[in-house]
């Protein structure tokens, strides 16, 4: 469970973390809290040599009555070890794989060359433009071009 409502946030207006956010522009803090107690996006933090490093998080949409999971997370240091990155990242999927009847739809920015590069390591699939989940995503989430839309 995202138990520091303060670091989240402090964590989330890091420029390396605004940088491929759909949202370019630094929360305020009453628009943070009134976020924080409103939203249902599931999180924990992941630790390391017993320091707070990355948030995970999933939110969970319903599209055409499909439930879909939405993956991400936010890197607490400003120069986290990419693969601390990538092993953290496979626990957090496996973690994700343990919830039924559900579709994983994870999103890119375009700017985030290494993410992408280790996209299809971590199994995820480009989603097709002609695959319906791929307009319902862009239309659900007011996704602009930055973004590339994979499955798995």
């Amino acid at each position: 469970q995202l138990k520091d409502i303060n670091l989240y946030l402090n964590t989330r207006n890091k420029k390396h973390n605004i940088k491929f956010s759909q949202t370019k522009r630094k929360i305020n803090l009453l628009d943070h809290y009134i976020w924080w107690f409103n939203n249902k996006r599931e999180g924990y933090t992941a630790y390391y040599n017993g320091k707070p490093v990355i948030f995970f998080y999933h939110d969970t949409h319903f599209f055409n009555n499909k439930k879909i999971i939405i993956p991400g997370w936010m890197s607490i240091e400003d120069n986290l070890n990419f693969m601390l990155v990538l092993k953290s990242t496979v626990i957090h999927y496996n973690l994700l794989k343990k919830i039924k009847n559900k579709t994983t739809i994870g999103l890119i920015n375009i700017r985030n060359y290494a993410m992408l590069k280790f996209a299809n390591k971590l199994n995820w699939k480009k989603l097709d433009k002609s695959n319906e989940l791929y307009d319902l995503t862009k239309k659900k989430l007011k996704l602009d071009n930055n973004y590339q839309i994979f499955i798995r």
